[in-house]
């Protein structure tokens, strides 16, 4: 009788049992919350809205980013308004050395060329041959001594194709919504994965899990979501849980659940 039907969670101690009493409960033990139904006696873990939300959010990041060329200024109103659909919002800035054009956003007037991802790369015939040893899991010292190239510009491509697969991703995976599929059979498998130190003060290895979602007739993955979050620093997460009194508060009721718990 209360599927579906939201759980209204107030202190009630002190107060008399009336009609108007929740038709839930908070139990469980270890810090860990559950909610228990009075009608049915089935419990449920408790998560956290917030934490949903801000995965959820994080996921979508990559479809968000905007096709064509546009704002490079992540601050920027403008980032999300392509040259090809809004060019009221852009104006001519002169030629780059290269002959390319240059472009001034009207906004936060920051200035941006026009031409291939890769042409400021010296050596770009080499992304196709770096890009398939990272596939091959060929470690980036032997990817450096193979190719010839020097381990800063080893790493540089590293970040550019990340970026180019990001935009593929977007491309690709935005009609989805628009698709139509007459059944649609989805593996789910979690893996932990080792990763060397991320700096020489900090000489020891991090394990992080990862979430892995793959069409199971097709092959395609579907998403693949890493238990890390580099956009924060560890430290000041640390020290902004202790300011909020999360640590007091159990795991799916603190502010900081998705990033501490």
């Amino acid at each position: 009788m209360n599927f579906g039907r939201p759980a209204k969670l107030e202190d009630r101690r002190g107060k008399r049992r009336g009609n108007d009493v929740s038709a839930y409960r908070v139990s469980g033990r270890d810090g860990r919350s559950s909610l228990f139904c009075d009608a049915c006696g089935v419990s449920s873990t408790v998560k956290s809205n917030l934490a949903c939300w801000e995965k959820l959010e994080r996921s979508l990041e990559s479809l968000a980013i905007p096709s064509g060329h546009h704002c490079q200024n992540h601050s920027c109103s403008n980032f999300f308004k392509p040259l090809e659909t809004h060019p009221e919002e852009y104006g001519r800035h002169g030629m780059t050395a290269k002959g390319e054009p240059r472009l001034k956003c009207k906004r936060c007037t920051k200035t941006f060329s026009i031409g291939r991802p890769h042409r400021r790369q010296r050596t770009s015939h080499e992304n196709k041959t770096v890009f398939q040893m990272l596939v091959g899991k060929v470690c980036l010292s032997k990817i450096s001594k193979i190719t010839g190239l020097a381990p800063k510009t080893v790493y540089d491509k590293v970040d550019f194709l990340y970026e180019q697969c990001w935009k593929f991703l977007a491309s690709r995976e935005s009609r989805l919504p628009e698709m139509r599929f007459r059944k649609l059979r989805i593996a789910t498998d979690m893996q932990d994965y080792m990763v060397n130190w991320p700096n020489k003060a900090m000489r020891k290895t991090i394990q992080f899990r990862a979430l892995a979602s793959s069409c199971l007739d097709r092959g395609y993955v579907l998403a693949c979501h890493p238990q890390i979050d580099p956009r924060f620093d560890t430290n000041q997460i640390q020290d902004a849980i202790v300011e909020s009194g999360d640590l007091r508060l159990r795991p799916a009721f603190r502010q900081y659940a998705r990033l501490w718990s």
